[in-house]
């Protein structure tokens, strides 16, 4: 009898181990077999609607990619901007994929989780096409800069103000701040590099960008603060991305032939 359910136990041992050594990705998710992705879908090229209204840009075929390599499906859940992370605190979506940055702060509030970065990004001046050279940041003084509202450029501009007096205008979008630098309703436009090299790309004779950068901050996926497993999955398949070069052609892709996702710089400035 005792030797029975000695079996009987080892047997139930077995099947508990095997079933937390091959843990789904149903335990990691909030619908079983789906990545569900929180997405601000105005920031090309990462994120933006395409003539016919589809959502497109790097964010999305990463998306569809990271979801394809775990074996579920991807849904996308459109967020205005200034409450994408409320939206993942609560549980709306499993993951930010929409141009999140990593910076100290971030990883100091504790409020989510960031992957491993995917990609280069920093807080670039971006100017019109007749308009000065900024060299430094301190040539900011006395300038009308547009940023869009709660993003690191937003931030950025309000840690360089403790220094340097110039004054800022947020906007709702960063399509609003490159119309009104356009207009000259503000002199310069603090956003994420692959905007800026985006913008310029395809408005060559109005937009140019200039030497100066407030920060290094690289691009990751924000994943919910209880959900290290998620993590853990992400970064297993960005490094794989990374590896056989899928990155690299999205990013040359999307940019113009530029690659922004080899030789990351991860010094958070």
């Amino acid at each position: 009898m005792k030797k029975k359910l000695l079996v009987v136990f080892l047997v139930a041992l077995m099947v508990v181990s095997i079933a937390s050594c091959g843990k789904s990705t149903g335990d990691m998710l909030i619908n079983d077999g789906v990545l569900t992705v929180g997405i601000e879908p105005e920031y090309p090229p990462m994120e933006y609607k395409n003539d016919s209204g589809s959502l497109v840009g790097f964010d999305v075929d990463m998306a569809n990619e990271i979801a394809d390599r775990m074996g579920v499906k991807v849904q996308f859940v459109e967020t205005a901007w200034d409450g994408i992370f409320m939206g993942l605190d609560a549980q709306k979506y499993d993951v930010v994929i929409s141009s999140v940055s990593i910076t100290q702060d971030r990883i100091d509030a504790g409020e989510f989780l960031l992957t491993d970065p995917y990609m280069n990004n920093g807080q670039y001046i971006v100017v019109r096409k007749d308009g000065n050279e900024i060299a430094t940041t301190d040539q900011l003084a006395g300038l009308k800069v547009g940023v869009q509202f709660a993003t690191t450029a937003d931030e950025a501009c309000a840690k360089q103000q403790e220094t340097v007096n110039f004054s800022v205008t947020q906007y709702d979008t960063v399509q609003q701040a490159f119309l009104a630098l356009q207009a000259g309703y503000v002199d310069a436009v603090v956003v994420d590099s692959m905007v800026a090299i985006d913008y310029v790309n395809n408005n060559p004779d109005t937009y140019k960008i200039t030497s100066a950068k407030l920060t290094n901050e690289p691009l990751g996926i924000a994943v919910g603060k209880d959900n290290q497993a998620l993590v853990d999955k992400l970064n297993k398949v960005i490094a794989e991305m990374h590896k056989d070069g899928t990155l690299t052609k999205l990013s040359e892709k999307y940019l113009g032939g530029y690659d922004a996702t080899t030789d990351i710089d991860t010094e958070l400035k």
